[in-house]
């Protein structure tokens, strides 16, 4: 996080939505979307990647709203949304794999 940001004073805090599983913040004008999770260790794998996937359909809908498309067609639209979420579970996998979290909060 300090790569993308001069003041890291100047950021969300972890988790700011109150009761969130899950959120996601843009910065730079929405160049740079960053997606959270709490605590997974009580969460089986399905309900991780549920967790993304609508992170992932946020994600969506403020690219969609830069692009300023108001109706992309339904298949534009899917397979959008597939990328995203493909690149957030690899992205999960890979920080439990190389962290070896197993399913911790990140600190």
């Amino acid at each position: 996080m300090d790569l993308l940001f001069e003041d890291m004073n100047n950021v969300d805090k972890f988790l700011s939505v109150e009761g969130a599983a899950a959120q996601v913040d843009f910065y730079s004008d929405g160049a740079y979307a960053v997606v959270q999770l709490g605590d997974t260790s009580e969460r089986n794998l399905i309900e991780v990647y549920g967790l993304l996937l609508h992170e992932a359909v946020h994600i969506w809908q403020k690219v969609k709203k830069l692009m300023g498309e108001k109706e992309p067609s339904s298949e534009f639209e899917a397979y959008s949304i597939q990328a995203i979420a493909q690149d957030l579970f690899k992205m999960y996998e890979e920080s439990e794999v190389n962290d070896g979290m197993e399913g911790g909060k990140a600190d």
